[in-house]
């Protein structure tokens, strides 16, 4: 039983965070082609995304997860889906951060710095 729960374990901790990837692999396509205006750097940081999140949820998963005693197949879905969870979220946060200190917060910034200046271009 031990195998079986190893294997289900791993399984969902590899499949949920590339359906969340998934769901927002257009967005941030977009994001980093406009931030690194070169193909091969968006296909790298979009890799390295999907292994933080997966390898996020793994440990977290086989780290934690597998080490309590469950007694069915409920509780040991239910355990796996919660740590998974927050592997794809603790992932998720760490890249919207980013994203936001290095592409949106300057592009606000000059945005309201543009709009201080009068139309005659003096301050």
């Amino acid at each position: 039983m031990e195998l079986e729960i190893l294997i289900f374990s791993t399984l969902i901790a590899i499949l949920l965070p590339v359906l969340a990837l998934g769901y927002l692999s257009t967005q941030l396509t977009a994001i980093f082609d406009s931030a690194c205006n070169n193909q091969a750097a968006t296909r790298f940081w979009l890799k390295c995304i999907q292994i933080l999140a997966i390898t996020g949820s793994l440990i977290l998963v086989i780290g934690i997860a597998i080490n309590f005693n469950a007694t069915n197949w409920l509780q040991i879905v239910r355990t796996t889906l919660v740590w998974t969870s927050a592997g794809i979220f603790i992932s998720v946060a760490i890249v919207a951060n980013i994203i936001w200190g290095t592409v949106v917060k300057p592009a606000v910034n000059a945005m309201q710095q543009q709009a201080l200046v009068p139309k005659g271009g003096e301050k």
